[in-house]
């Protein structure tokens, strides 16, 4: 009877009495095969043997439903992007998912995004025509939450060389911050967390900071022209006077020879009180005596 679990019986007769008479002759054993075994008779005795008929029509057998899945993958940092693969047996027709994030799914083999950093719980529906059978996986899909990073720095621009405090004010997210890197944009990098850095060159330069976390999420910041180095300025200047010794005045044509990087400014003092801030300026000295002449030059 075992062998017709699983099947559909379409007609079944009622129960049959089937009489056999064995032979007189003793001395001889006989065998009898009735229903698919056989029995040994030593004596010429009538035995009545209930036999159950059976006939099936239409026979038909269905595979038994058993939901799998798998996600790839299942821990990643958001928004993540993960896929489902289906691997029921039992000749499945129709599926439905619960991807635990709020979208259900009819496809076989889905794919969501998750925004939300947390745990997501998954559940598969499959279907056919004999049933339907579920699984659900608690807590399978891990989202970690990426770092916001943020950082500082004390001087931003100034002459070369310029020492700049960099100081880091990135909030892990998820876990802990497990790194730091560091791109001063003029080829020198750092690993510490709150670095200094000296200038040398002159120019502007963008800085990066990449930071990990203990869950594997990394992220970039980075700033565009964020420090700004010029050069030194270099004050210098000529004179050429009209007038003699002698004479109560002497009047003088300063020309301004100063270098530097960016935008200059000036300031003159002439030694007699009076001051400038004119390029090129002229002077009249009205008295006799001895003027000390300075020029200051500044860039930007």
């Amino acid at each position: 009877m075992e062998a017709l679990c699983n099947r559909n019986i379409h007609n079944i007769q009622p129960m049959k009495t089937i009489s056999h008479k064995l032979p007189v002759n003793r001395s001889q054993l006989r065998y009898q095969q009735i229903f698919g075994r056989f029995t040994r008779f030593l004596s010429p005795l009538k035995y009545t043997i209930p036999l159950l008929v059976l006939l099936f029509t239409g026979i038909r057998s269905e595979a038994q439903l058993h939901a799998a899945f798998s996600a790839t993958p299942t821990q990643s940092c958001s928004p993540a992007i993960v896929n489902f693969t289906d691997h029921s047996t039992g000749n499945p027709t129709s599926w439905r998912w619960d991807l635990g994030n709020g979208t259900i799914s009819y496809l076989q083999n889905p794919s969501t995004t998750y925004f939300t950093p947390g745990s997501y719980t998954i559940k598969l529906t499959v279907y056919n025509d004999g049933g339907m059978d579920s699984l659900q996986r608690i807590e399978l899909v891990q989202v970690a939450a990426k770092p916001s990073v943020e950082f500082s720095a004390n001087v931003l621009s100034g002459c070369s060389p310029l020492i700049t405090q960099f100081t880091d004010q990135s909030n892990a997210g998820s876990g802990n911050i497990l790194s730091w890197e560091w791109d001063f944009g003029d080829g020198n990098i750092s690993n510490q967390q709150h670095p200094s850095h000296t200038y040398q060159n002159t120019g502007f330069f963008n800085v990066s900071l990449r930071i990990m976390n203990s869950a594997g999420c990394i992220q970039t910041i980075t700033r565009n022209q964020y420090i700004q180095v010029t050069g030194f300025a270099q004050a210098a200047f000529q004179t050429n006077s009209s007038g003699t010794c002698g004479s109560t005045t002497l009047s003088l044509n300063y020309q301004n020879t100063s270098t530097g990087s960016g935008s200059l400014q000036y300031h003159w003092e002439f030694g007699d009180g009076i001051n400038s801030s004119l390029p090129n300026p002229s002077h009249v000295y009205s008295g006799p005596g001895v003027y000390p002449v300075t020029l200051i030059t500044t860039n930007n």
